[in-house]
């Protein structure tokens, strides 16, 4: 068993010497390029790894971090806030659930006071594609809402704002027997 360990270490320092030469090797072709490697030992001795990081410079450098921040601008302006409430609201019978889903336009914060687009689905339980579906633009601050089902094909939705003191809007729902959804006014 003795020998079997003395074995191990000597396969895991020459491993390590090998790993450590091809390090330096490629450290000394890298530097003409510009990028310069250093060598970092995790200090625990159980684990000994060699683990590189690199340093950029001049030009190089500039060119990473410009395109960096372009793509970061890029990827803000085109990013919108959305806001659902999952799987939606069961009715009381639980036969029909809504869900409702809002998003504040590309590159503005959701409590801006801006035209959001509101979009209310109504599925029949277990469906995945909607029985009904219809999208609003609302203008409003932080647009929030809340679903009540009034009986088992009836439902009211409230919009509200958090700085309004009443509703903005309310939204009235009913669904038929044959499964045809009516906007109340």
């Amino acid at each position: 068993m003795q020998g079997d360990s003395g074995n191990d270490e000597a396969r895991t320092a020459r491993h390590d010497s090998d790993d450590a030469e091809q390090l330096r090797q490629y450290a000394r072709r890298s530097r003409a390029g510009g990028v310069v490697f250093k060598r970092i030992i995790t200090p625990s001795p159980m684990f000994p790894t060699i683990k590189l990081g690199y340093e950029m410079k001049g030009f190089e450098s500039s060119l990473v971090r410009m395109a960096l921040l372009l793509w970061l601008c890029a990827a803000g302006c085109s990013l919108r806030t959305q806001l659902s409430d999952g799987l939606g609201v069961a009715s009381p019978d639980g036969k029909l659930r809504v869900a409702v889903a809002s998003a504040a336009l590309p590159g503005h914060a959701y409590s801006e006071i801006i035209e959001k687009d509101f979009t209310v689905f109504i599925y029949k339980l277990g469906d995945v594609s909607p029985i009904y579906r219809k999208s609003y633009k609302i203008k409003s601050g932080n647009l929030e809402w809340r679903t009540q089902w009034i009986s088992s094909n009836e439902v009211f939705i409230y919009l509200l704002d958090a700085a309004a003191p009443s509703p903005i809007r309310s939204l009235r729902y009913q669904v038929d027997s044959s499964g045809t959804v009516v906007e109340l006014r």
